[in-house]
């Protein structure tokens, strides 16, 4: 139960209590944001938040990182446009000296003015990475577009020009003003502690902030815009919305339920009819979003070459269907759970918890009880939905962003006459008066369980299903994890097994096409979905009701074992688009996106000519030749029971789910599966150019080692040690001393025939050369000279990563699910972490050793046009990791992009 207390000075607090979750989130939200700023000041408030990371008083920027992350906590700081937020996780036992040193950053920030242009140059890389993302880019000139000329259209990190020009003065005055109101702060606690504990914290670090009264928020008017960037991108990114109700408005709860309607899964008319009946996108969502005084609502997504137009007029034919014909009670009723379901879901999590709290009473002043919002939509009638729909489209203000190719995109006035069109010949109900206030006496927004210590249970059926749960409250989690990945494919084959992923949800023997989405997500009130890797193919099903266990498991089991695979579903009907279709819509936003690049690249490379290389989307080449018959050859090879891991996390016990699956699946018989190809790591050097990069996106690994090898778990360390968090060792030296770039990582790729170790970063052509030299210089630092209180760093950072992996039950059960057909037996938390703790220094630098004897790969993606002379040969890269290059080697000659 969340319980609300207010210091004298104002500052309002909100503490959850979680026992023994082990873990504690702690988070202050201050009432600023970037709608709070005159233009001449865009992206002042994100400078001065961030800055607040560069030390304070007493503590250097490395202090605080080490301080926080030598106990198992994180610090993360953001801006929006309508609040600053300052959040920290610890373990239990490190809380208070954790939260103290929270306090420290907020209240006695140094601004050094070295430490804020070191800021500067980190804010302005990540200004030029939202720039190389088209998604992002049409994201931030929609709200351009749709709030023209206010604060609340412009990018909360500002721009290039503005950021350059800030002074030190200026960041310290914004920062001054941010702490002026204590009325805009909120505390916010959630997790393993008491709130007298959390009354004392607050008390103690922040009961002497005085100030004066808080200044109004600026009125925000929804005006419209059109904003149109053509490019030779494979798709185009659009957003294109309307005016919506604000949060106050009676008609909100219209708003929302319209979202969900139209936008609320796979059986959601949205997804139906522009990918599954078209094929025209790959994803497609709606959004409501509210504010003080307006809103908005739109729809966004990404459309290969000549798709714009039907996308378009689609969409509003949509809105034109529920303008005329309103929405039938069963789809409200299903809409309505599946809100309630997914804010439940919010509040797993004590992080999640602690923001959603925090966001309460900031936009409404008290927290908002869950049964509160359920009697609001309760009330909400299709009459309600039709008016909102009709006013959003009744001025013809629209907003648009359309980043790529232009190809049959609308004119302005066709948008405005489509618009138009939607409303013609139809007479809407008049708004209803204001019902009266239905707010409830409940003082908590979500009522916690208490968790019983359960343990993960297995049973193996004699045809080889293994069969793994946790009994814990909540929603359900449940799904089928298959040993089928893309390294099983034949270069004919390439894209295979995530094709069939695709097409196991288009239909079964007992469902057929679209059924299985409109049952889980209307009857069973939950979600589904589906993700393929190089090892294996997982179906899962979450946010559940506790009684829907057999039923989906039926789905599920039909899926994976005798899903149709109709010729029809994938090749499309009477000459239109399929379920290939779809997923080589995928490829396409994949072939836009820098990171999809420069992970494909950097596989290619590691093992070249090889299953475990190729990219588990395949191409578009191997997608058009391979037949559905092809398909289910490959499916009947490898959906075996003895290949097939069945998990469910949630209010369900070991006994009856294995009754159910043993019924069911029991008497399938075993097969002869083909085993997991060993991949042969062979290294190399390689880069792409392309049009939207504006940095060098680097990835540079090393061969490592399978999920279920001994060394995992150092190289897990290891990754830990050297990029993760602000107190590593790559960030101290490579993103803080030497500012070659604005943020490293480092970490290991497994799977259960291999992996990579690997460091990622993005930049500046000239940079490369040094960074990889400093990544070298570090491990071989790290190789020769590893200290105790870096390994129990480490080992604090990965127990904090442990529990959050259990958190929530979909993510409990994706693990369990993962990691028992990895291992092929059960594999308990008590067991990873007695792993974790048993590695000892010399583990770390052994595997810091085998990194360093590794053939490297090296992948880029760089900008268009790079002199290749910049970018380091593979003999070079050989030599900056032996330490016998120079750092900045002399440019050679031009040669050809690889």
């Amino acid at each position: 139960m969340a319980k609300i207390f207010k210091l004298p000075n104002g500052v309002t607090c909100v503490s959850e209590e979680r026992p023994q979750t082990g873990k504690v989130s702690m988070q202050i939200h201050i009432k600023s944001g970037s709608l709070h700023e005159s233009a001449e000041e865009n992206g002042l408030t994100f400078l001065a938040q961030e800055s607040c990371n560069g030390g304070t008083a007493t503590r250097s920027r490395e202090q605080i990182a080490e301080d926080i992350e030598s106990k198992g906590g994180s610090l993360s700081t953001s801006t929006s446009r309508g609040s600053t937020i300052f959040s920290v996780s610890a373990l239990t036992r490190h809380a208070e000296e954790t939260f103290a040193i929270l306090a420290d950053v907020i209240r006695n920030p140094a601004f050094d003015a070295a430490e804020i242009q070191k800021t500067k140059t980190q804010i302005g890389q990540w200004i030029s990475q939202q720039e190389e993302s088209p998604a992002t880019k049409a994201n931030l000139k929609f709200y351009e577009s749709a709030f023209t000329g206010q604060p609340f259209g412009s990018n909360p990190m500002g721009s290039q020009e503005l950021l350059s020009s800030f002074t030190p003065e200026q960041v310290r005055k914004k920062y001054a003003e941010l702490l002026a109101h204590p009325e805009n702060i909120i505390i916010s606690f959630s997790g393993d502690i008491t709130t007298a504990q959390a009354e004392k914290l607050a008390g103690d670090y922040f009961g002497d902030l005085a100030g004066t009264t808080p200044a109004t928020t600026p009125l925000m008017t929804f005006t419209g815009g059109d904003f149109r960037e053509a490019n030779n991108n494979d798709q185009l990114n659009i957003q294109f919305g309307f005016p919506a109700p604000h949060k106050d408005h009676p008609d909100r709860h219209a708003a929302l339920m319209l979202e969900e309607f139209l936008s609320g899964g796979m059986s959601s008319p949205l997804f139906q009819e522009i990918r599954e009946k078209r094929g025209l996108v790959y994803s497609v969502g709606a959004r409501y979003a509210k504010t003080t005084t307006s809103g908005f609502f739109n729809i966004a997504a990404g459309t290969g070459k000549g798709n714009a137009g039907q996308l378009v007029s689609v969409s509003l034919d949509l809105l034109g269907t529920v303008i005329r014909d309103g929405v039938d009670q069963k789809s409200l009723d299903q809409a309505r759970e599946r809100i309630i379901r997914s804010n439940k879901n919010s509040y797993e999590t004590s992080s999640g918890a602690s923001a959603c709290q925090a966001g309460h009473i900031i936009a409404y002043g008290r927290l908002i009880p869950l049964d509160e919002t359920e009697e609001y939509l309760k009330q909400v009638t299709s009459d309600d939905i039709r008016r909102v729909c009709a006013e959003m489209l009744r001025e013809g203000k629209y907003a648009l962003s359309a980043v790529g190719p232009q190809d049959t995109l609308p004119s302005a006035q066709e948008i405005k006459d489509m618009m138009q069109k939607q409303l013609q010949g139809v007479t809407l109900p008049a708004a209803k008066p204001v019902a009266a206030s239905i707010k409830t006496q409940l003082t908590q927004a979500a009522k916690k369980e208490e968790a019983p210590n359960t343990e993960p249970k297995i049973t193996v059926l004699k045809n080889g299903m293994m069969v793994v749960t946790v009994e814990r409250p909540g929603t359900l989690a449940c799904g089928a994890w298959v040993g089928a990945g893309s390294s099983h494919e034949t270069p004919a084959l390439n894209g295979a097994t995530h094709m069939n992923e695709h097409m196991m949800f288009k239909g079964t023997p007992s469902y057929g096409p679209g059924q299985i989405d409109r049952l889980v997500e209307g009857e069973l009130g939950g979600h589904l979905n589906a993700y393929t890797s190089r090892d294996k193919t997982a179906y899962y099903f979450y946010s559940l009701k506790a009684d829907a266990l057999e039923k989906v498991i039926d789905i599920c089991g039909e899926m994976v074992f005798q899903a149709n695979l109709d010729h029809e579903e994938y090749n499309g009907k009477n000459g239109g688009k399929g379920e290939r279709d779809v997923v080589i819509e995928e490829i396409r936003r994949a072939n836009d996106d820098i990171n999809s690049r420069k992970w494909d690249k950097l596989f290619e490379t590691a093992y070249p000519d090889q299953e475990h290389g190729r990219p588990i989307l395949g191409t578009e080449t191997t997608l058009r030749a391979i037949t559905v018959q092809q398909l289910a050859a490959y499916r009947d090879e490898f959906y075996a029971p003895n290949n097939v891991v069945f998990s469910a996390t949630g209010p369900i016990k070991h006994e009856d789910f294995v009754a159910l699956i043993e019924r069911k699946y029991g008497h399938m018989p075993a097969k002869n599966c083909p085993p997991l190809p060993a991949p042969s790591y062979q290294g190399g050097t390689a880069f792409i150019e392309m049009e939207s990069a504006r940095l060098c996106n680097v990835a540079l690994t090393a061969e490592s080692v399978s999920s279920t090898d001994p060394d995992n778990k150092a190289y897990e360390i290891l990754g830990m040690i050297l990029g993760n968090g602000a107190s590593s060792r790559l960030n101290r030296e490579i993103v803080i001393n030497q500012e070659l770039t604005a943020g490293v990582g480092a970490g290991n790729s497994d799977y259960r025939n291999g992996g990579l170790f690997l460091v990622v970063a993005s930049v500046q052509t000239e940079k490369v050369k040094p960074f990889i030299d400093a990544v070298y210089a570090e491990i071989r630092k790290l190789a020769g000279d590893l200290t105790p209180g870096e390994l129990d760093k480490a080992k604090a950072a990965l127990e904090m990563n442990l529990l959050s992996d259990l958190e929530t039950n979909r993510s409990a059960c994706d693990q369990h699910g993962c990691n028992t057909l990895a291992y092929g037996r059960l594999v308990t938390p008590a067991e990873i972490s007695a792993q974790i703790q048993k590695l000892t220094v010399d583990d770390i630098k052994r595997v810091a050793g085998k990194v360093l004897a590794s053939n490297p790969t090296l992948a880029m993606v760089v900008p268009k046009g790079t002199n290749p002379g910049h970018l380091p040969k593979h003999e070079e890269v050989i030599a900056l990791r032996d330490g016998k290059g120079p750092q900045n080697g002399s440019p050679r000659p031009d040669g050809p992009v690889v």
